[in-house]
């Protein structure tokens, strides 16, 4: 009977240690505060409107730079530091004074989210 008892043991043992699983349960994603991805469309257009057209929508931009379109604006982020000189504290865009905070957090959401144009 005592041998039973040890078999039992053993074999619950083996079963415990072979159930064990390496399994990870993957982080959560941060929460977005707007609870959904920042558009061009619907968010950063009116932003570039507001701010950049009056010198970056002319016929002889400064810079050279037109932001005009989608675009424009996606590839100067990307390859020009649109987005870093609006965030710059000495040396912002536009030059009339640096974009409020709330802006430039959609503007670095907008980035981070992978340009998306539309919904």
């Amino acid at each position: 009977m005592k041998k039973a008892y040890y078999y039992i043991f053993f074999l619950g043992l083996i079963i415990s240690a072979t159930s064990c699983t390496t399994f990870e349960i993957p982080e959560a994603e941060p929460l977005d505060p707007l609870g959904r991805k920042i558009t061009y469309q619907e968010d950063i257009k009116t932003i570039i409107d507001n701010n950049c057209i009056s010198c970056h929508g002319v016929s002889s931009p400064q810079a050279g730079l037109t932001l005009l379109t989608y675009e424009q604006v996606k590839e100067s982020s990307k390859t020009r530091g649109l987005i870093s000189r609006m965030n710059s504290s000495s040396n912002p865009m536009p030059p009339s004074g640096k974009l409020s905070q709330e802006k430039l957090n959609l503007i670095d959401k907008w980035k981070n989210d992978g340009y998306i144009k539309n919904k």
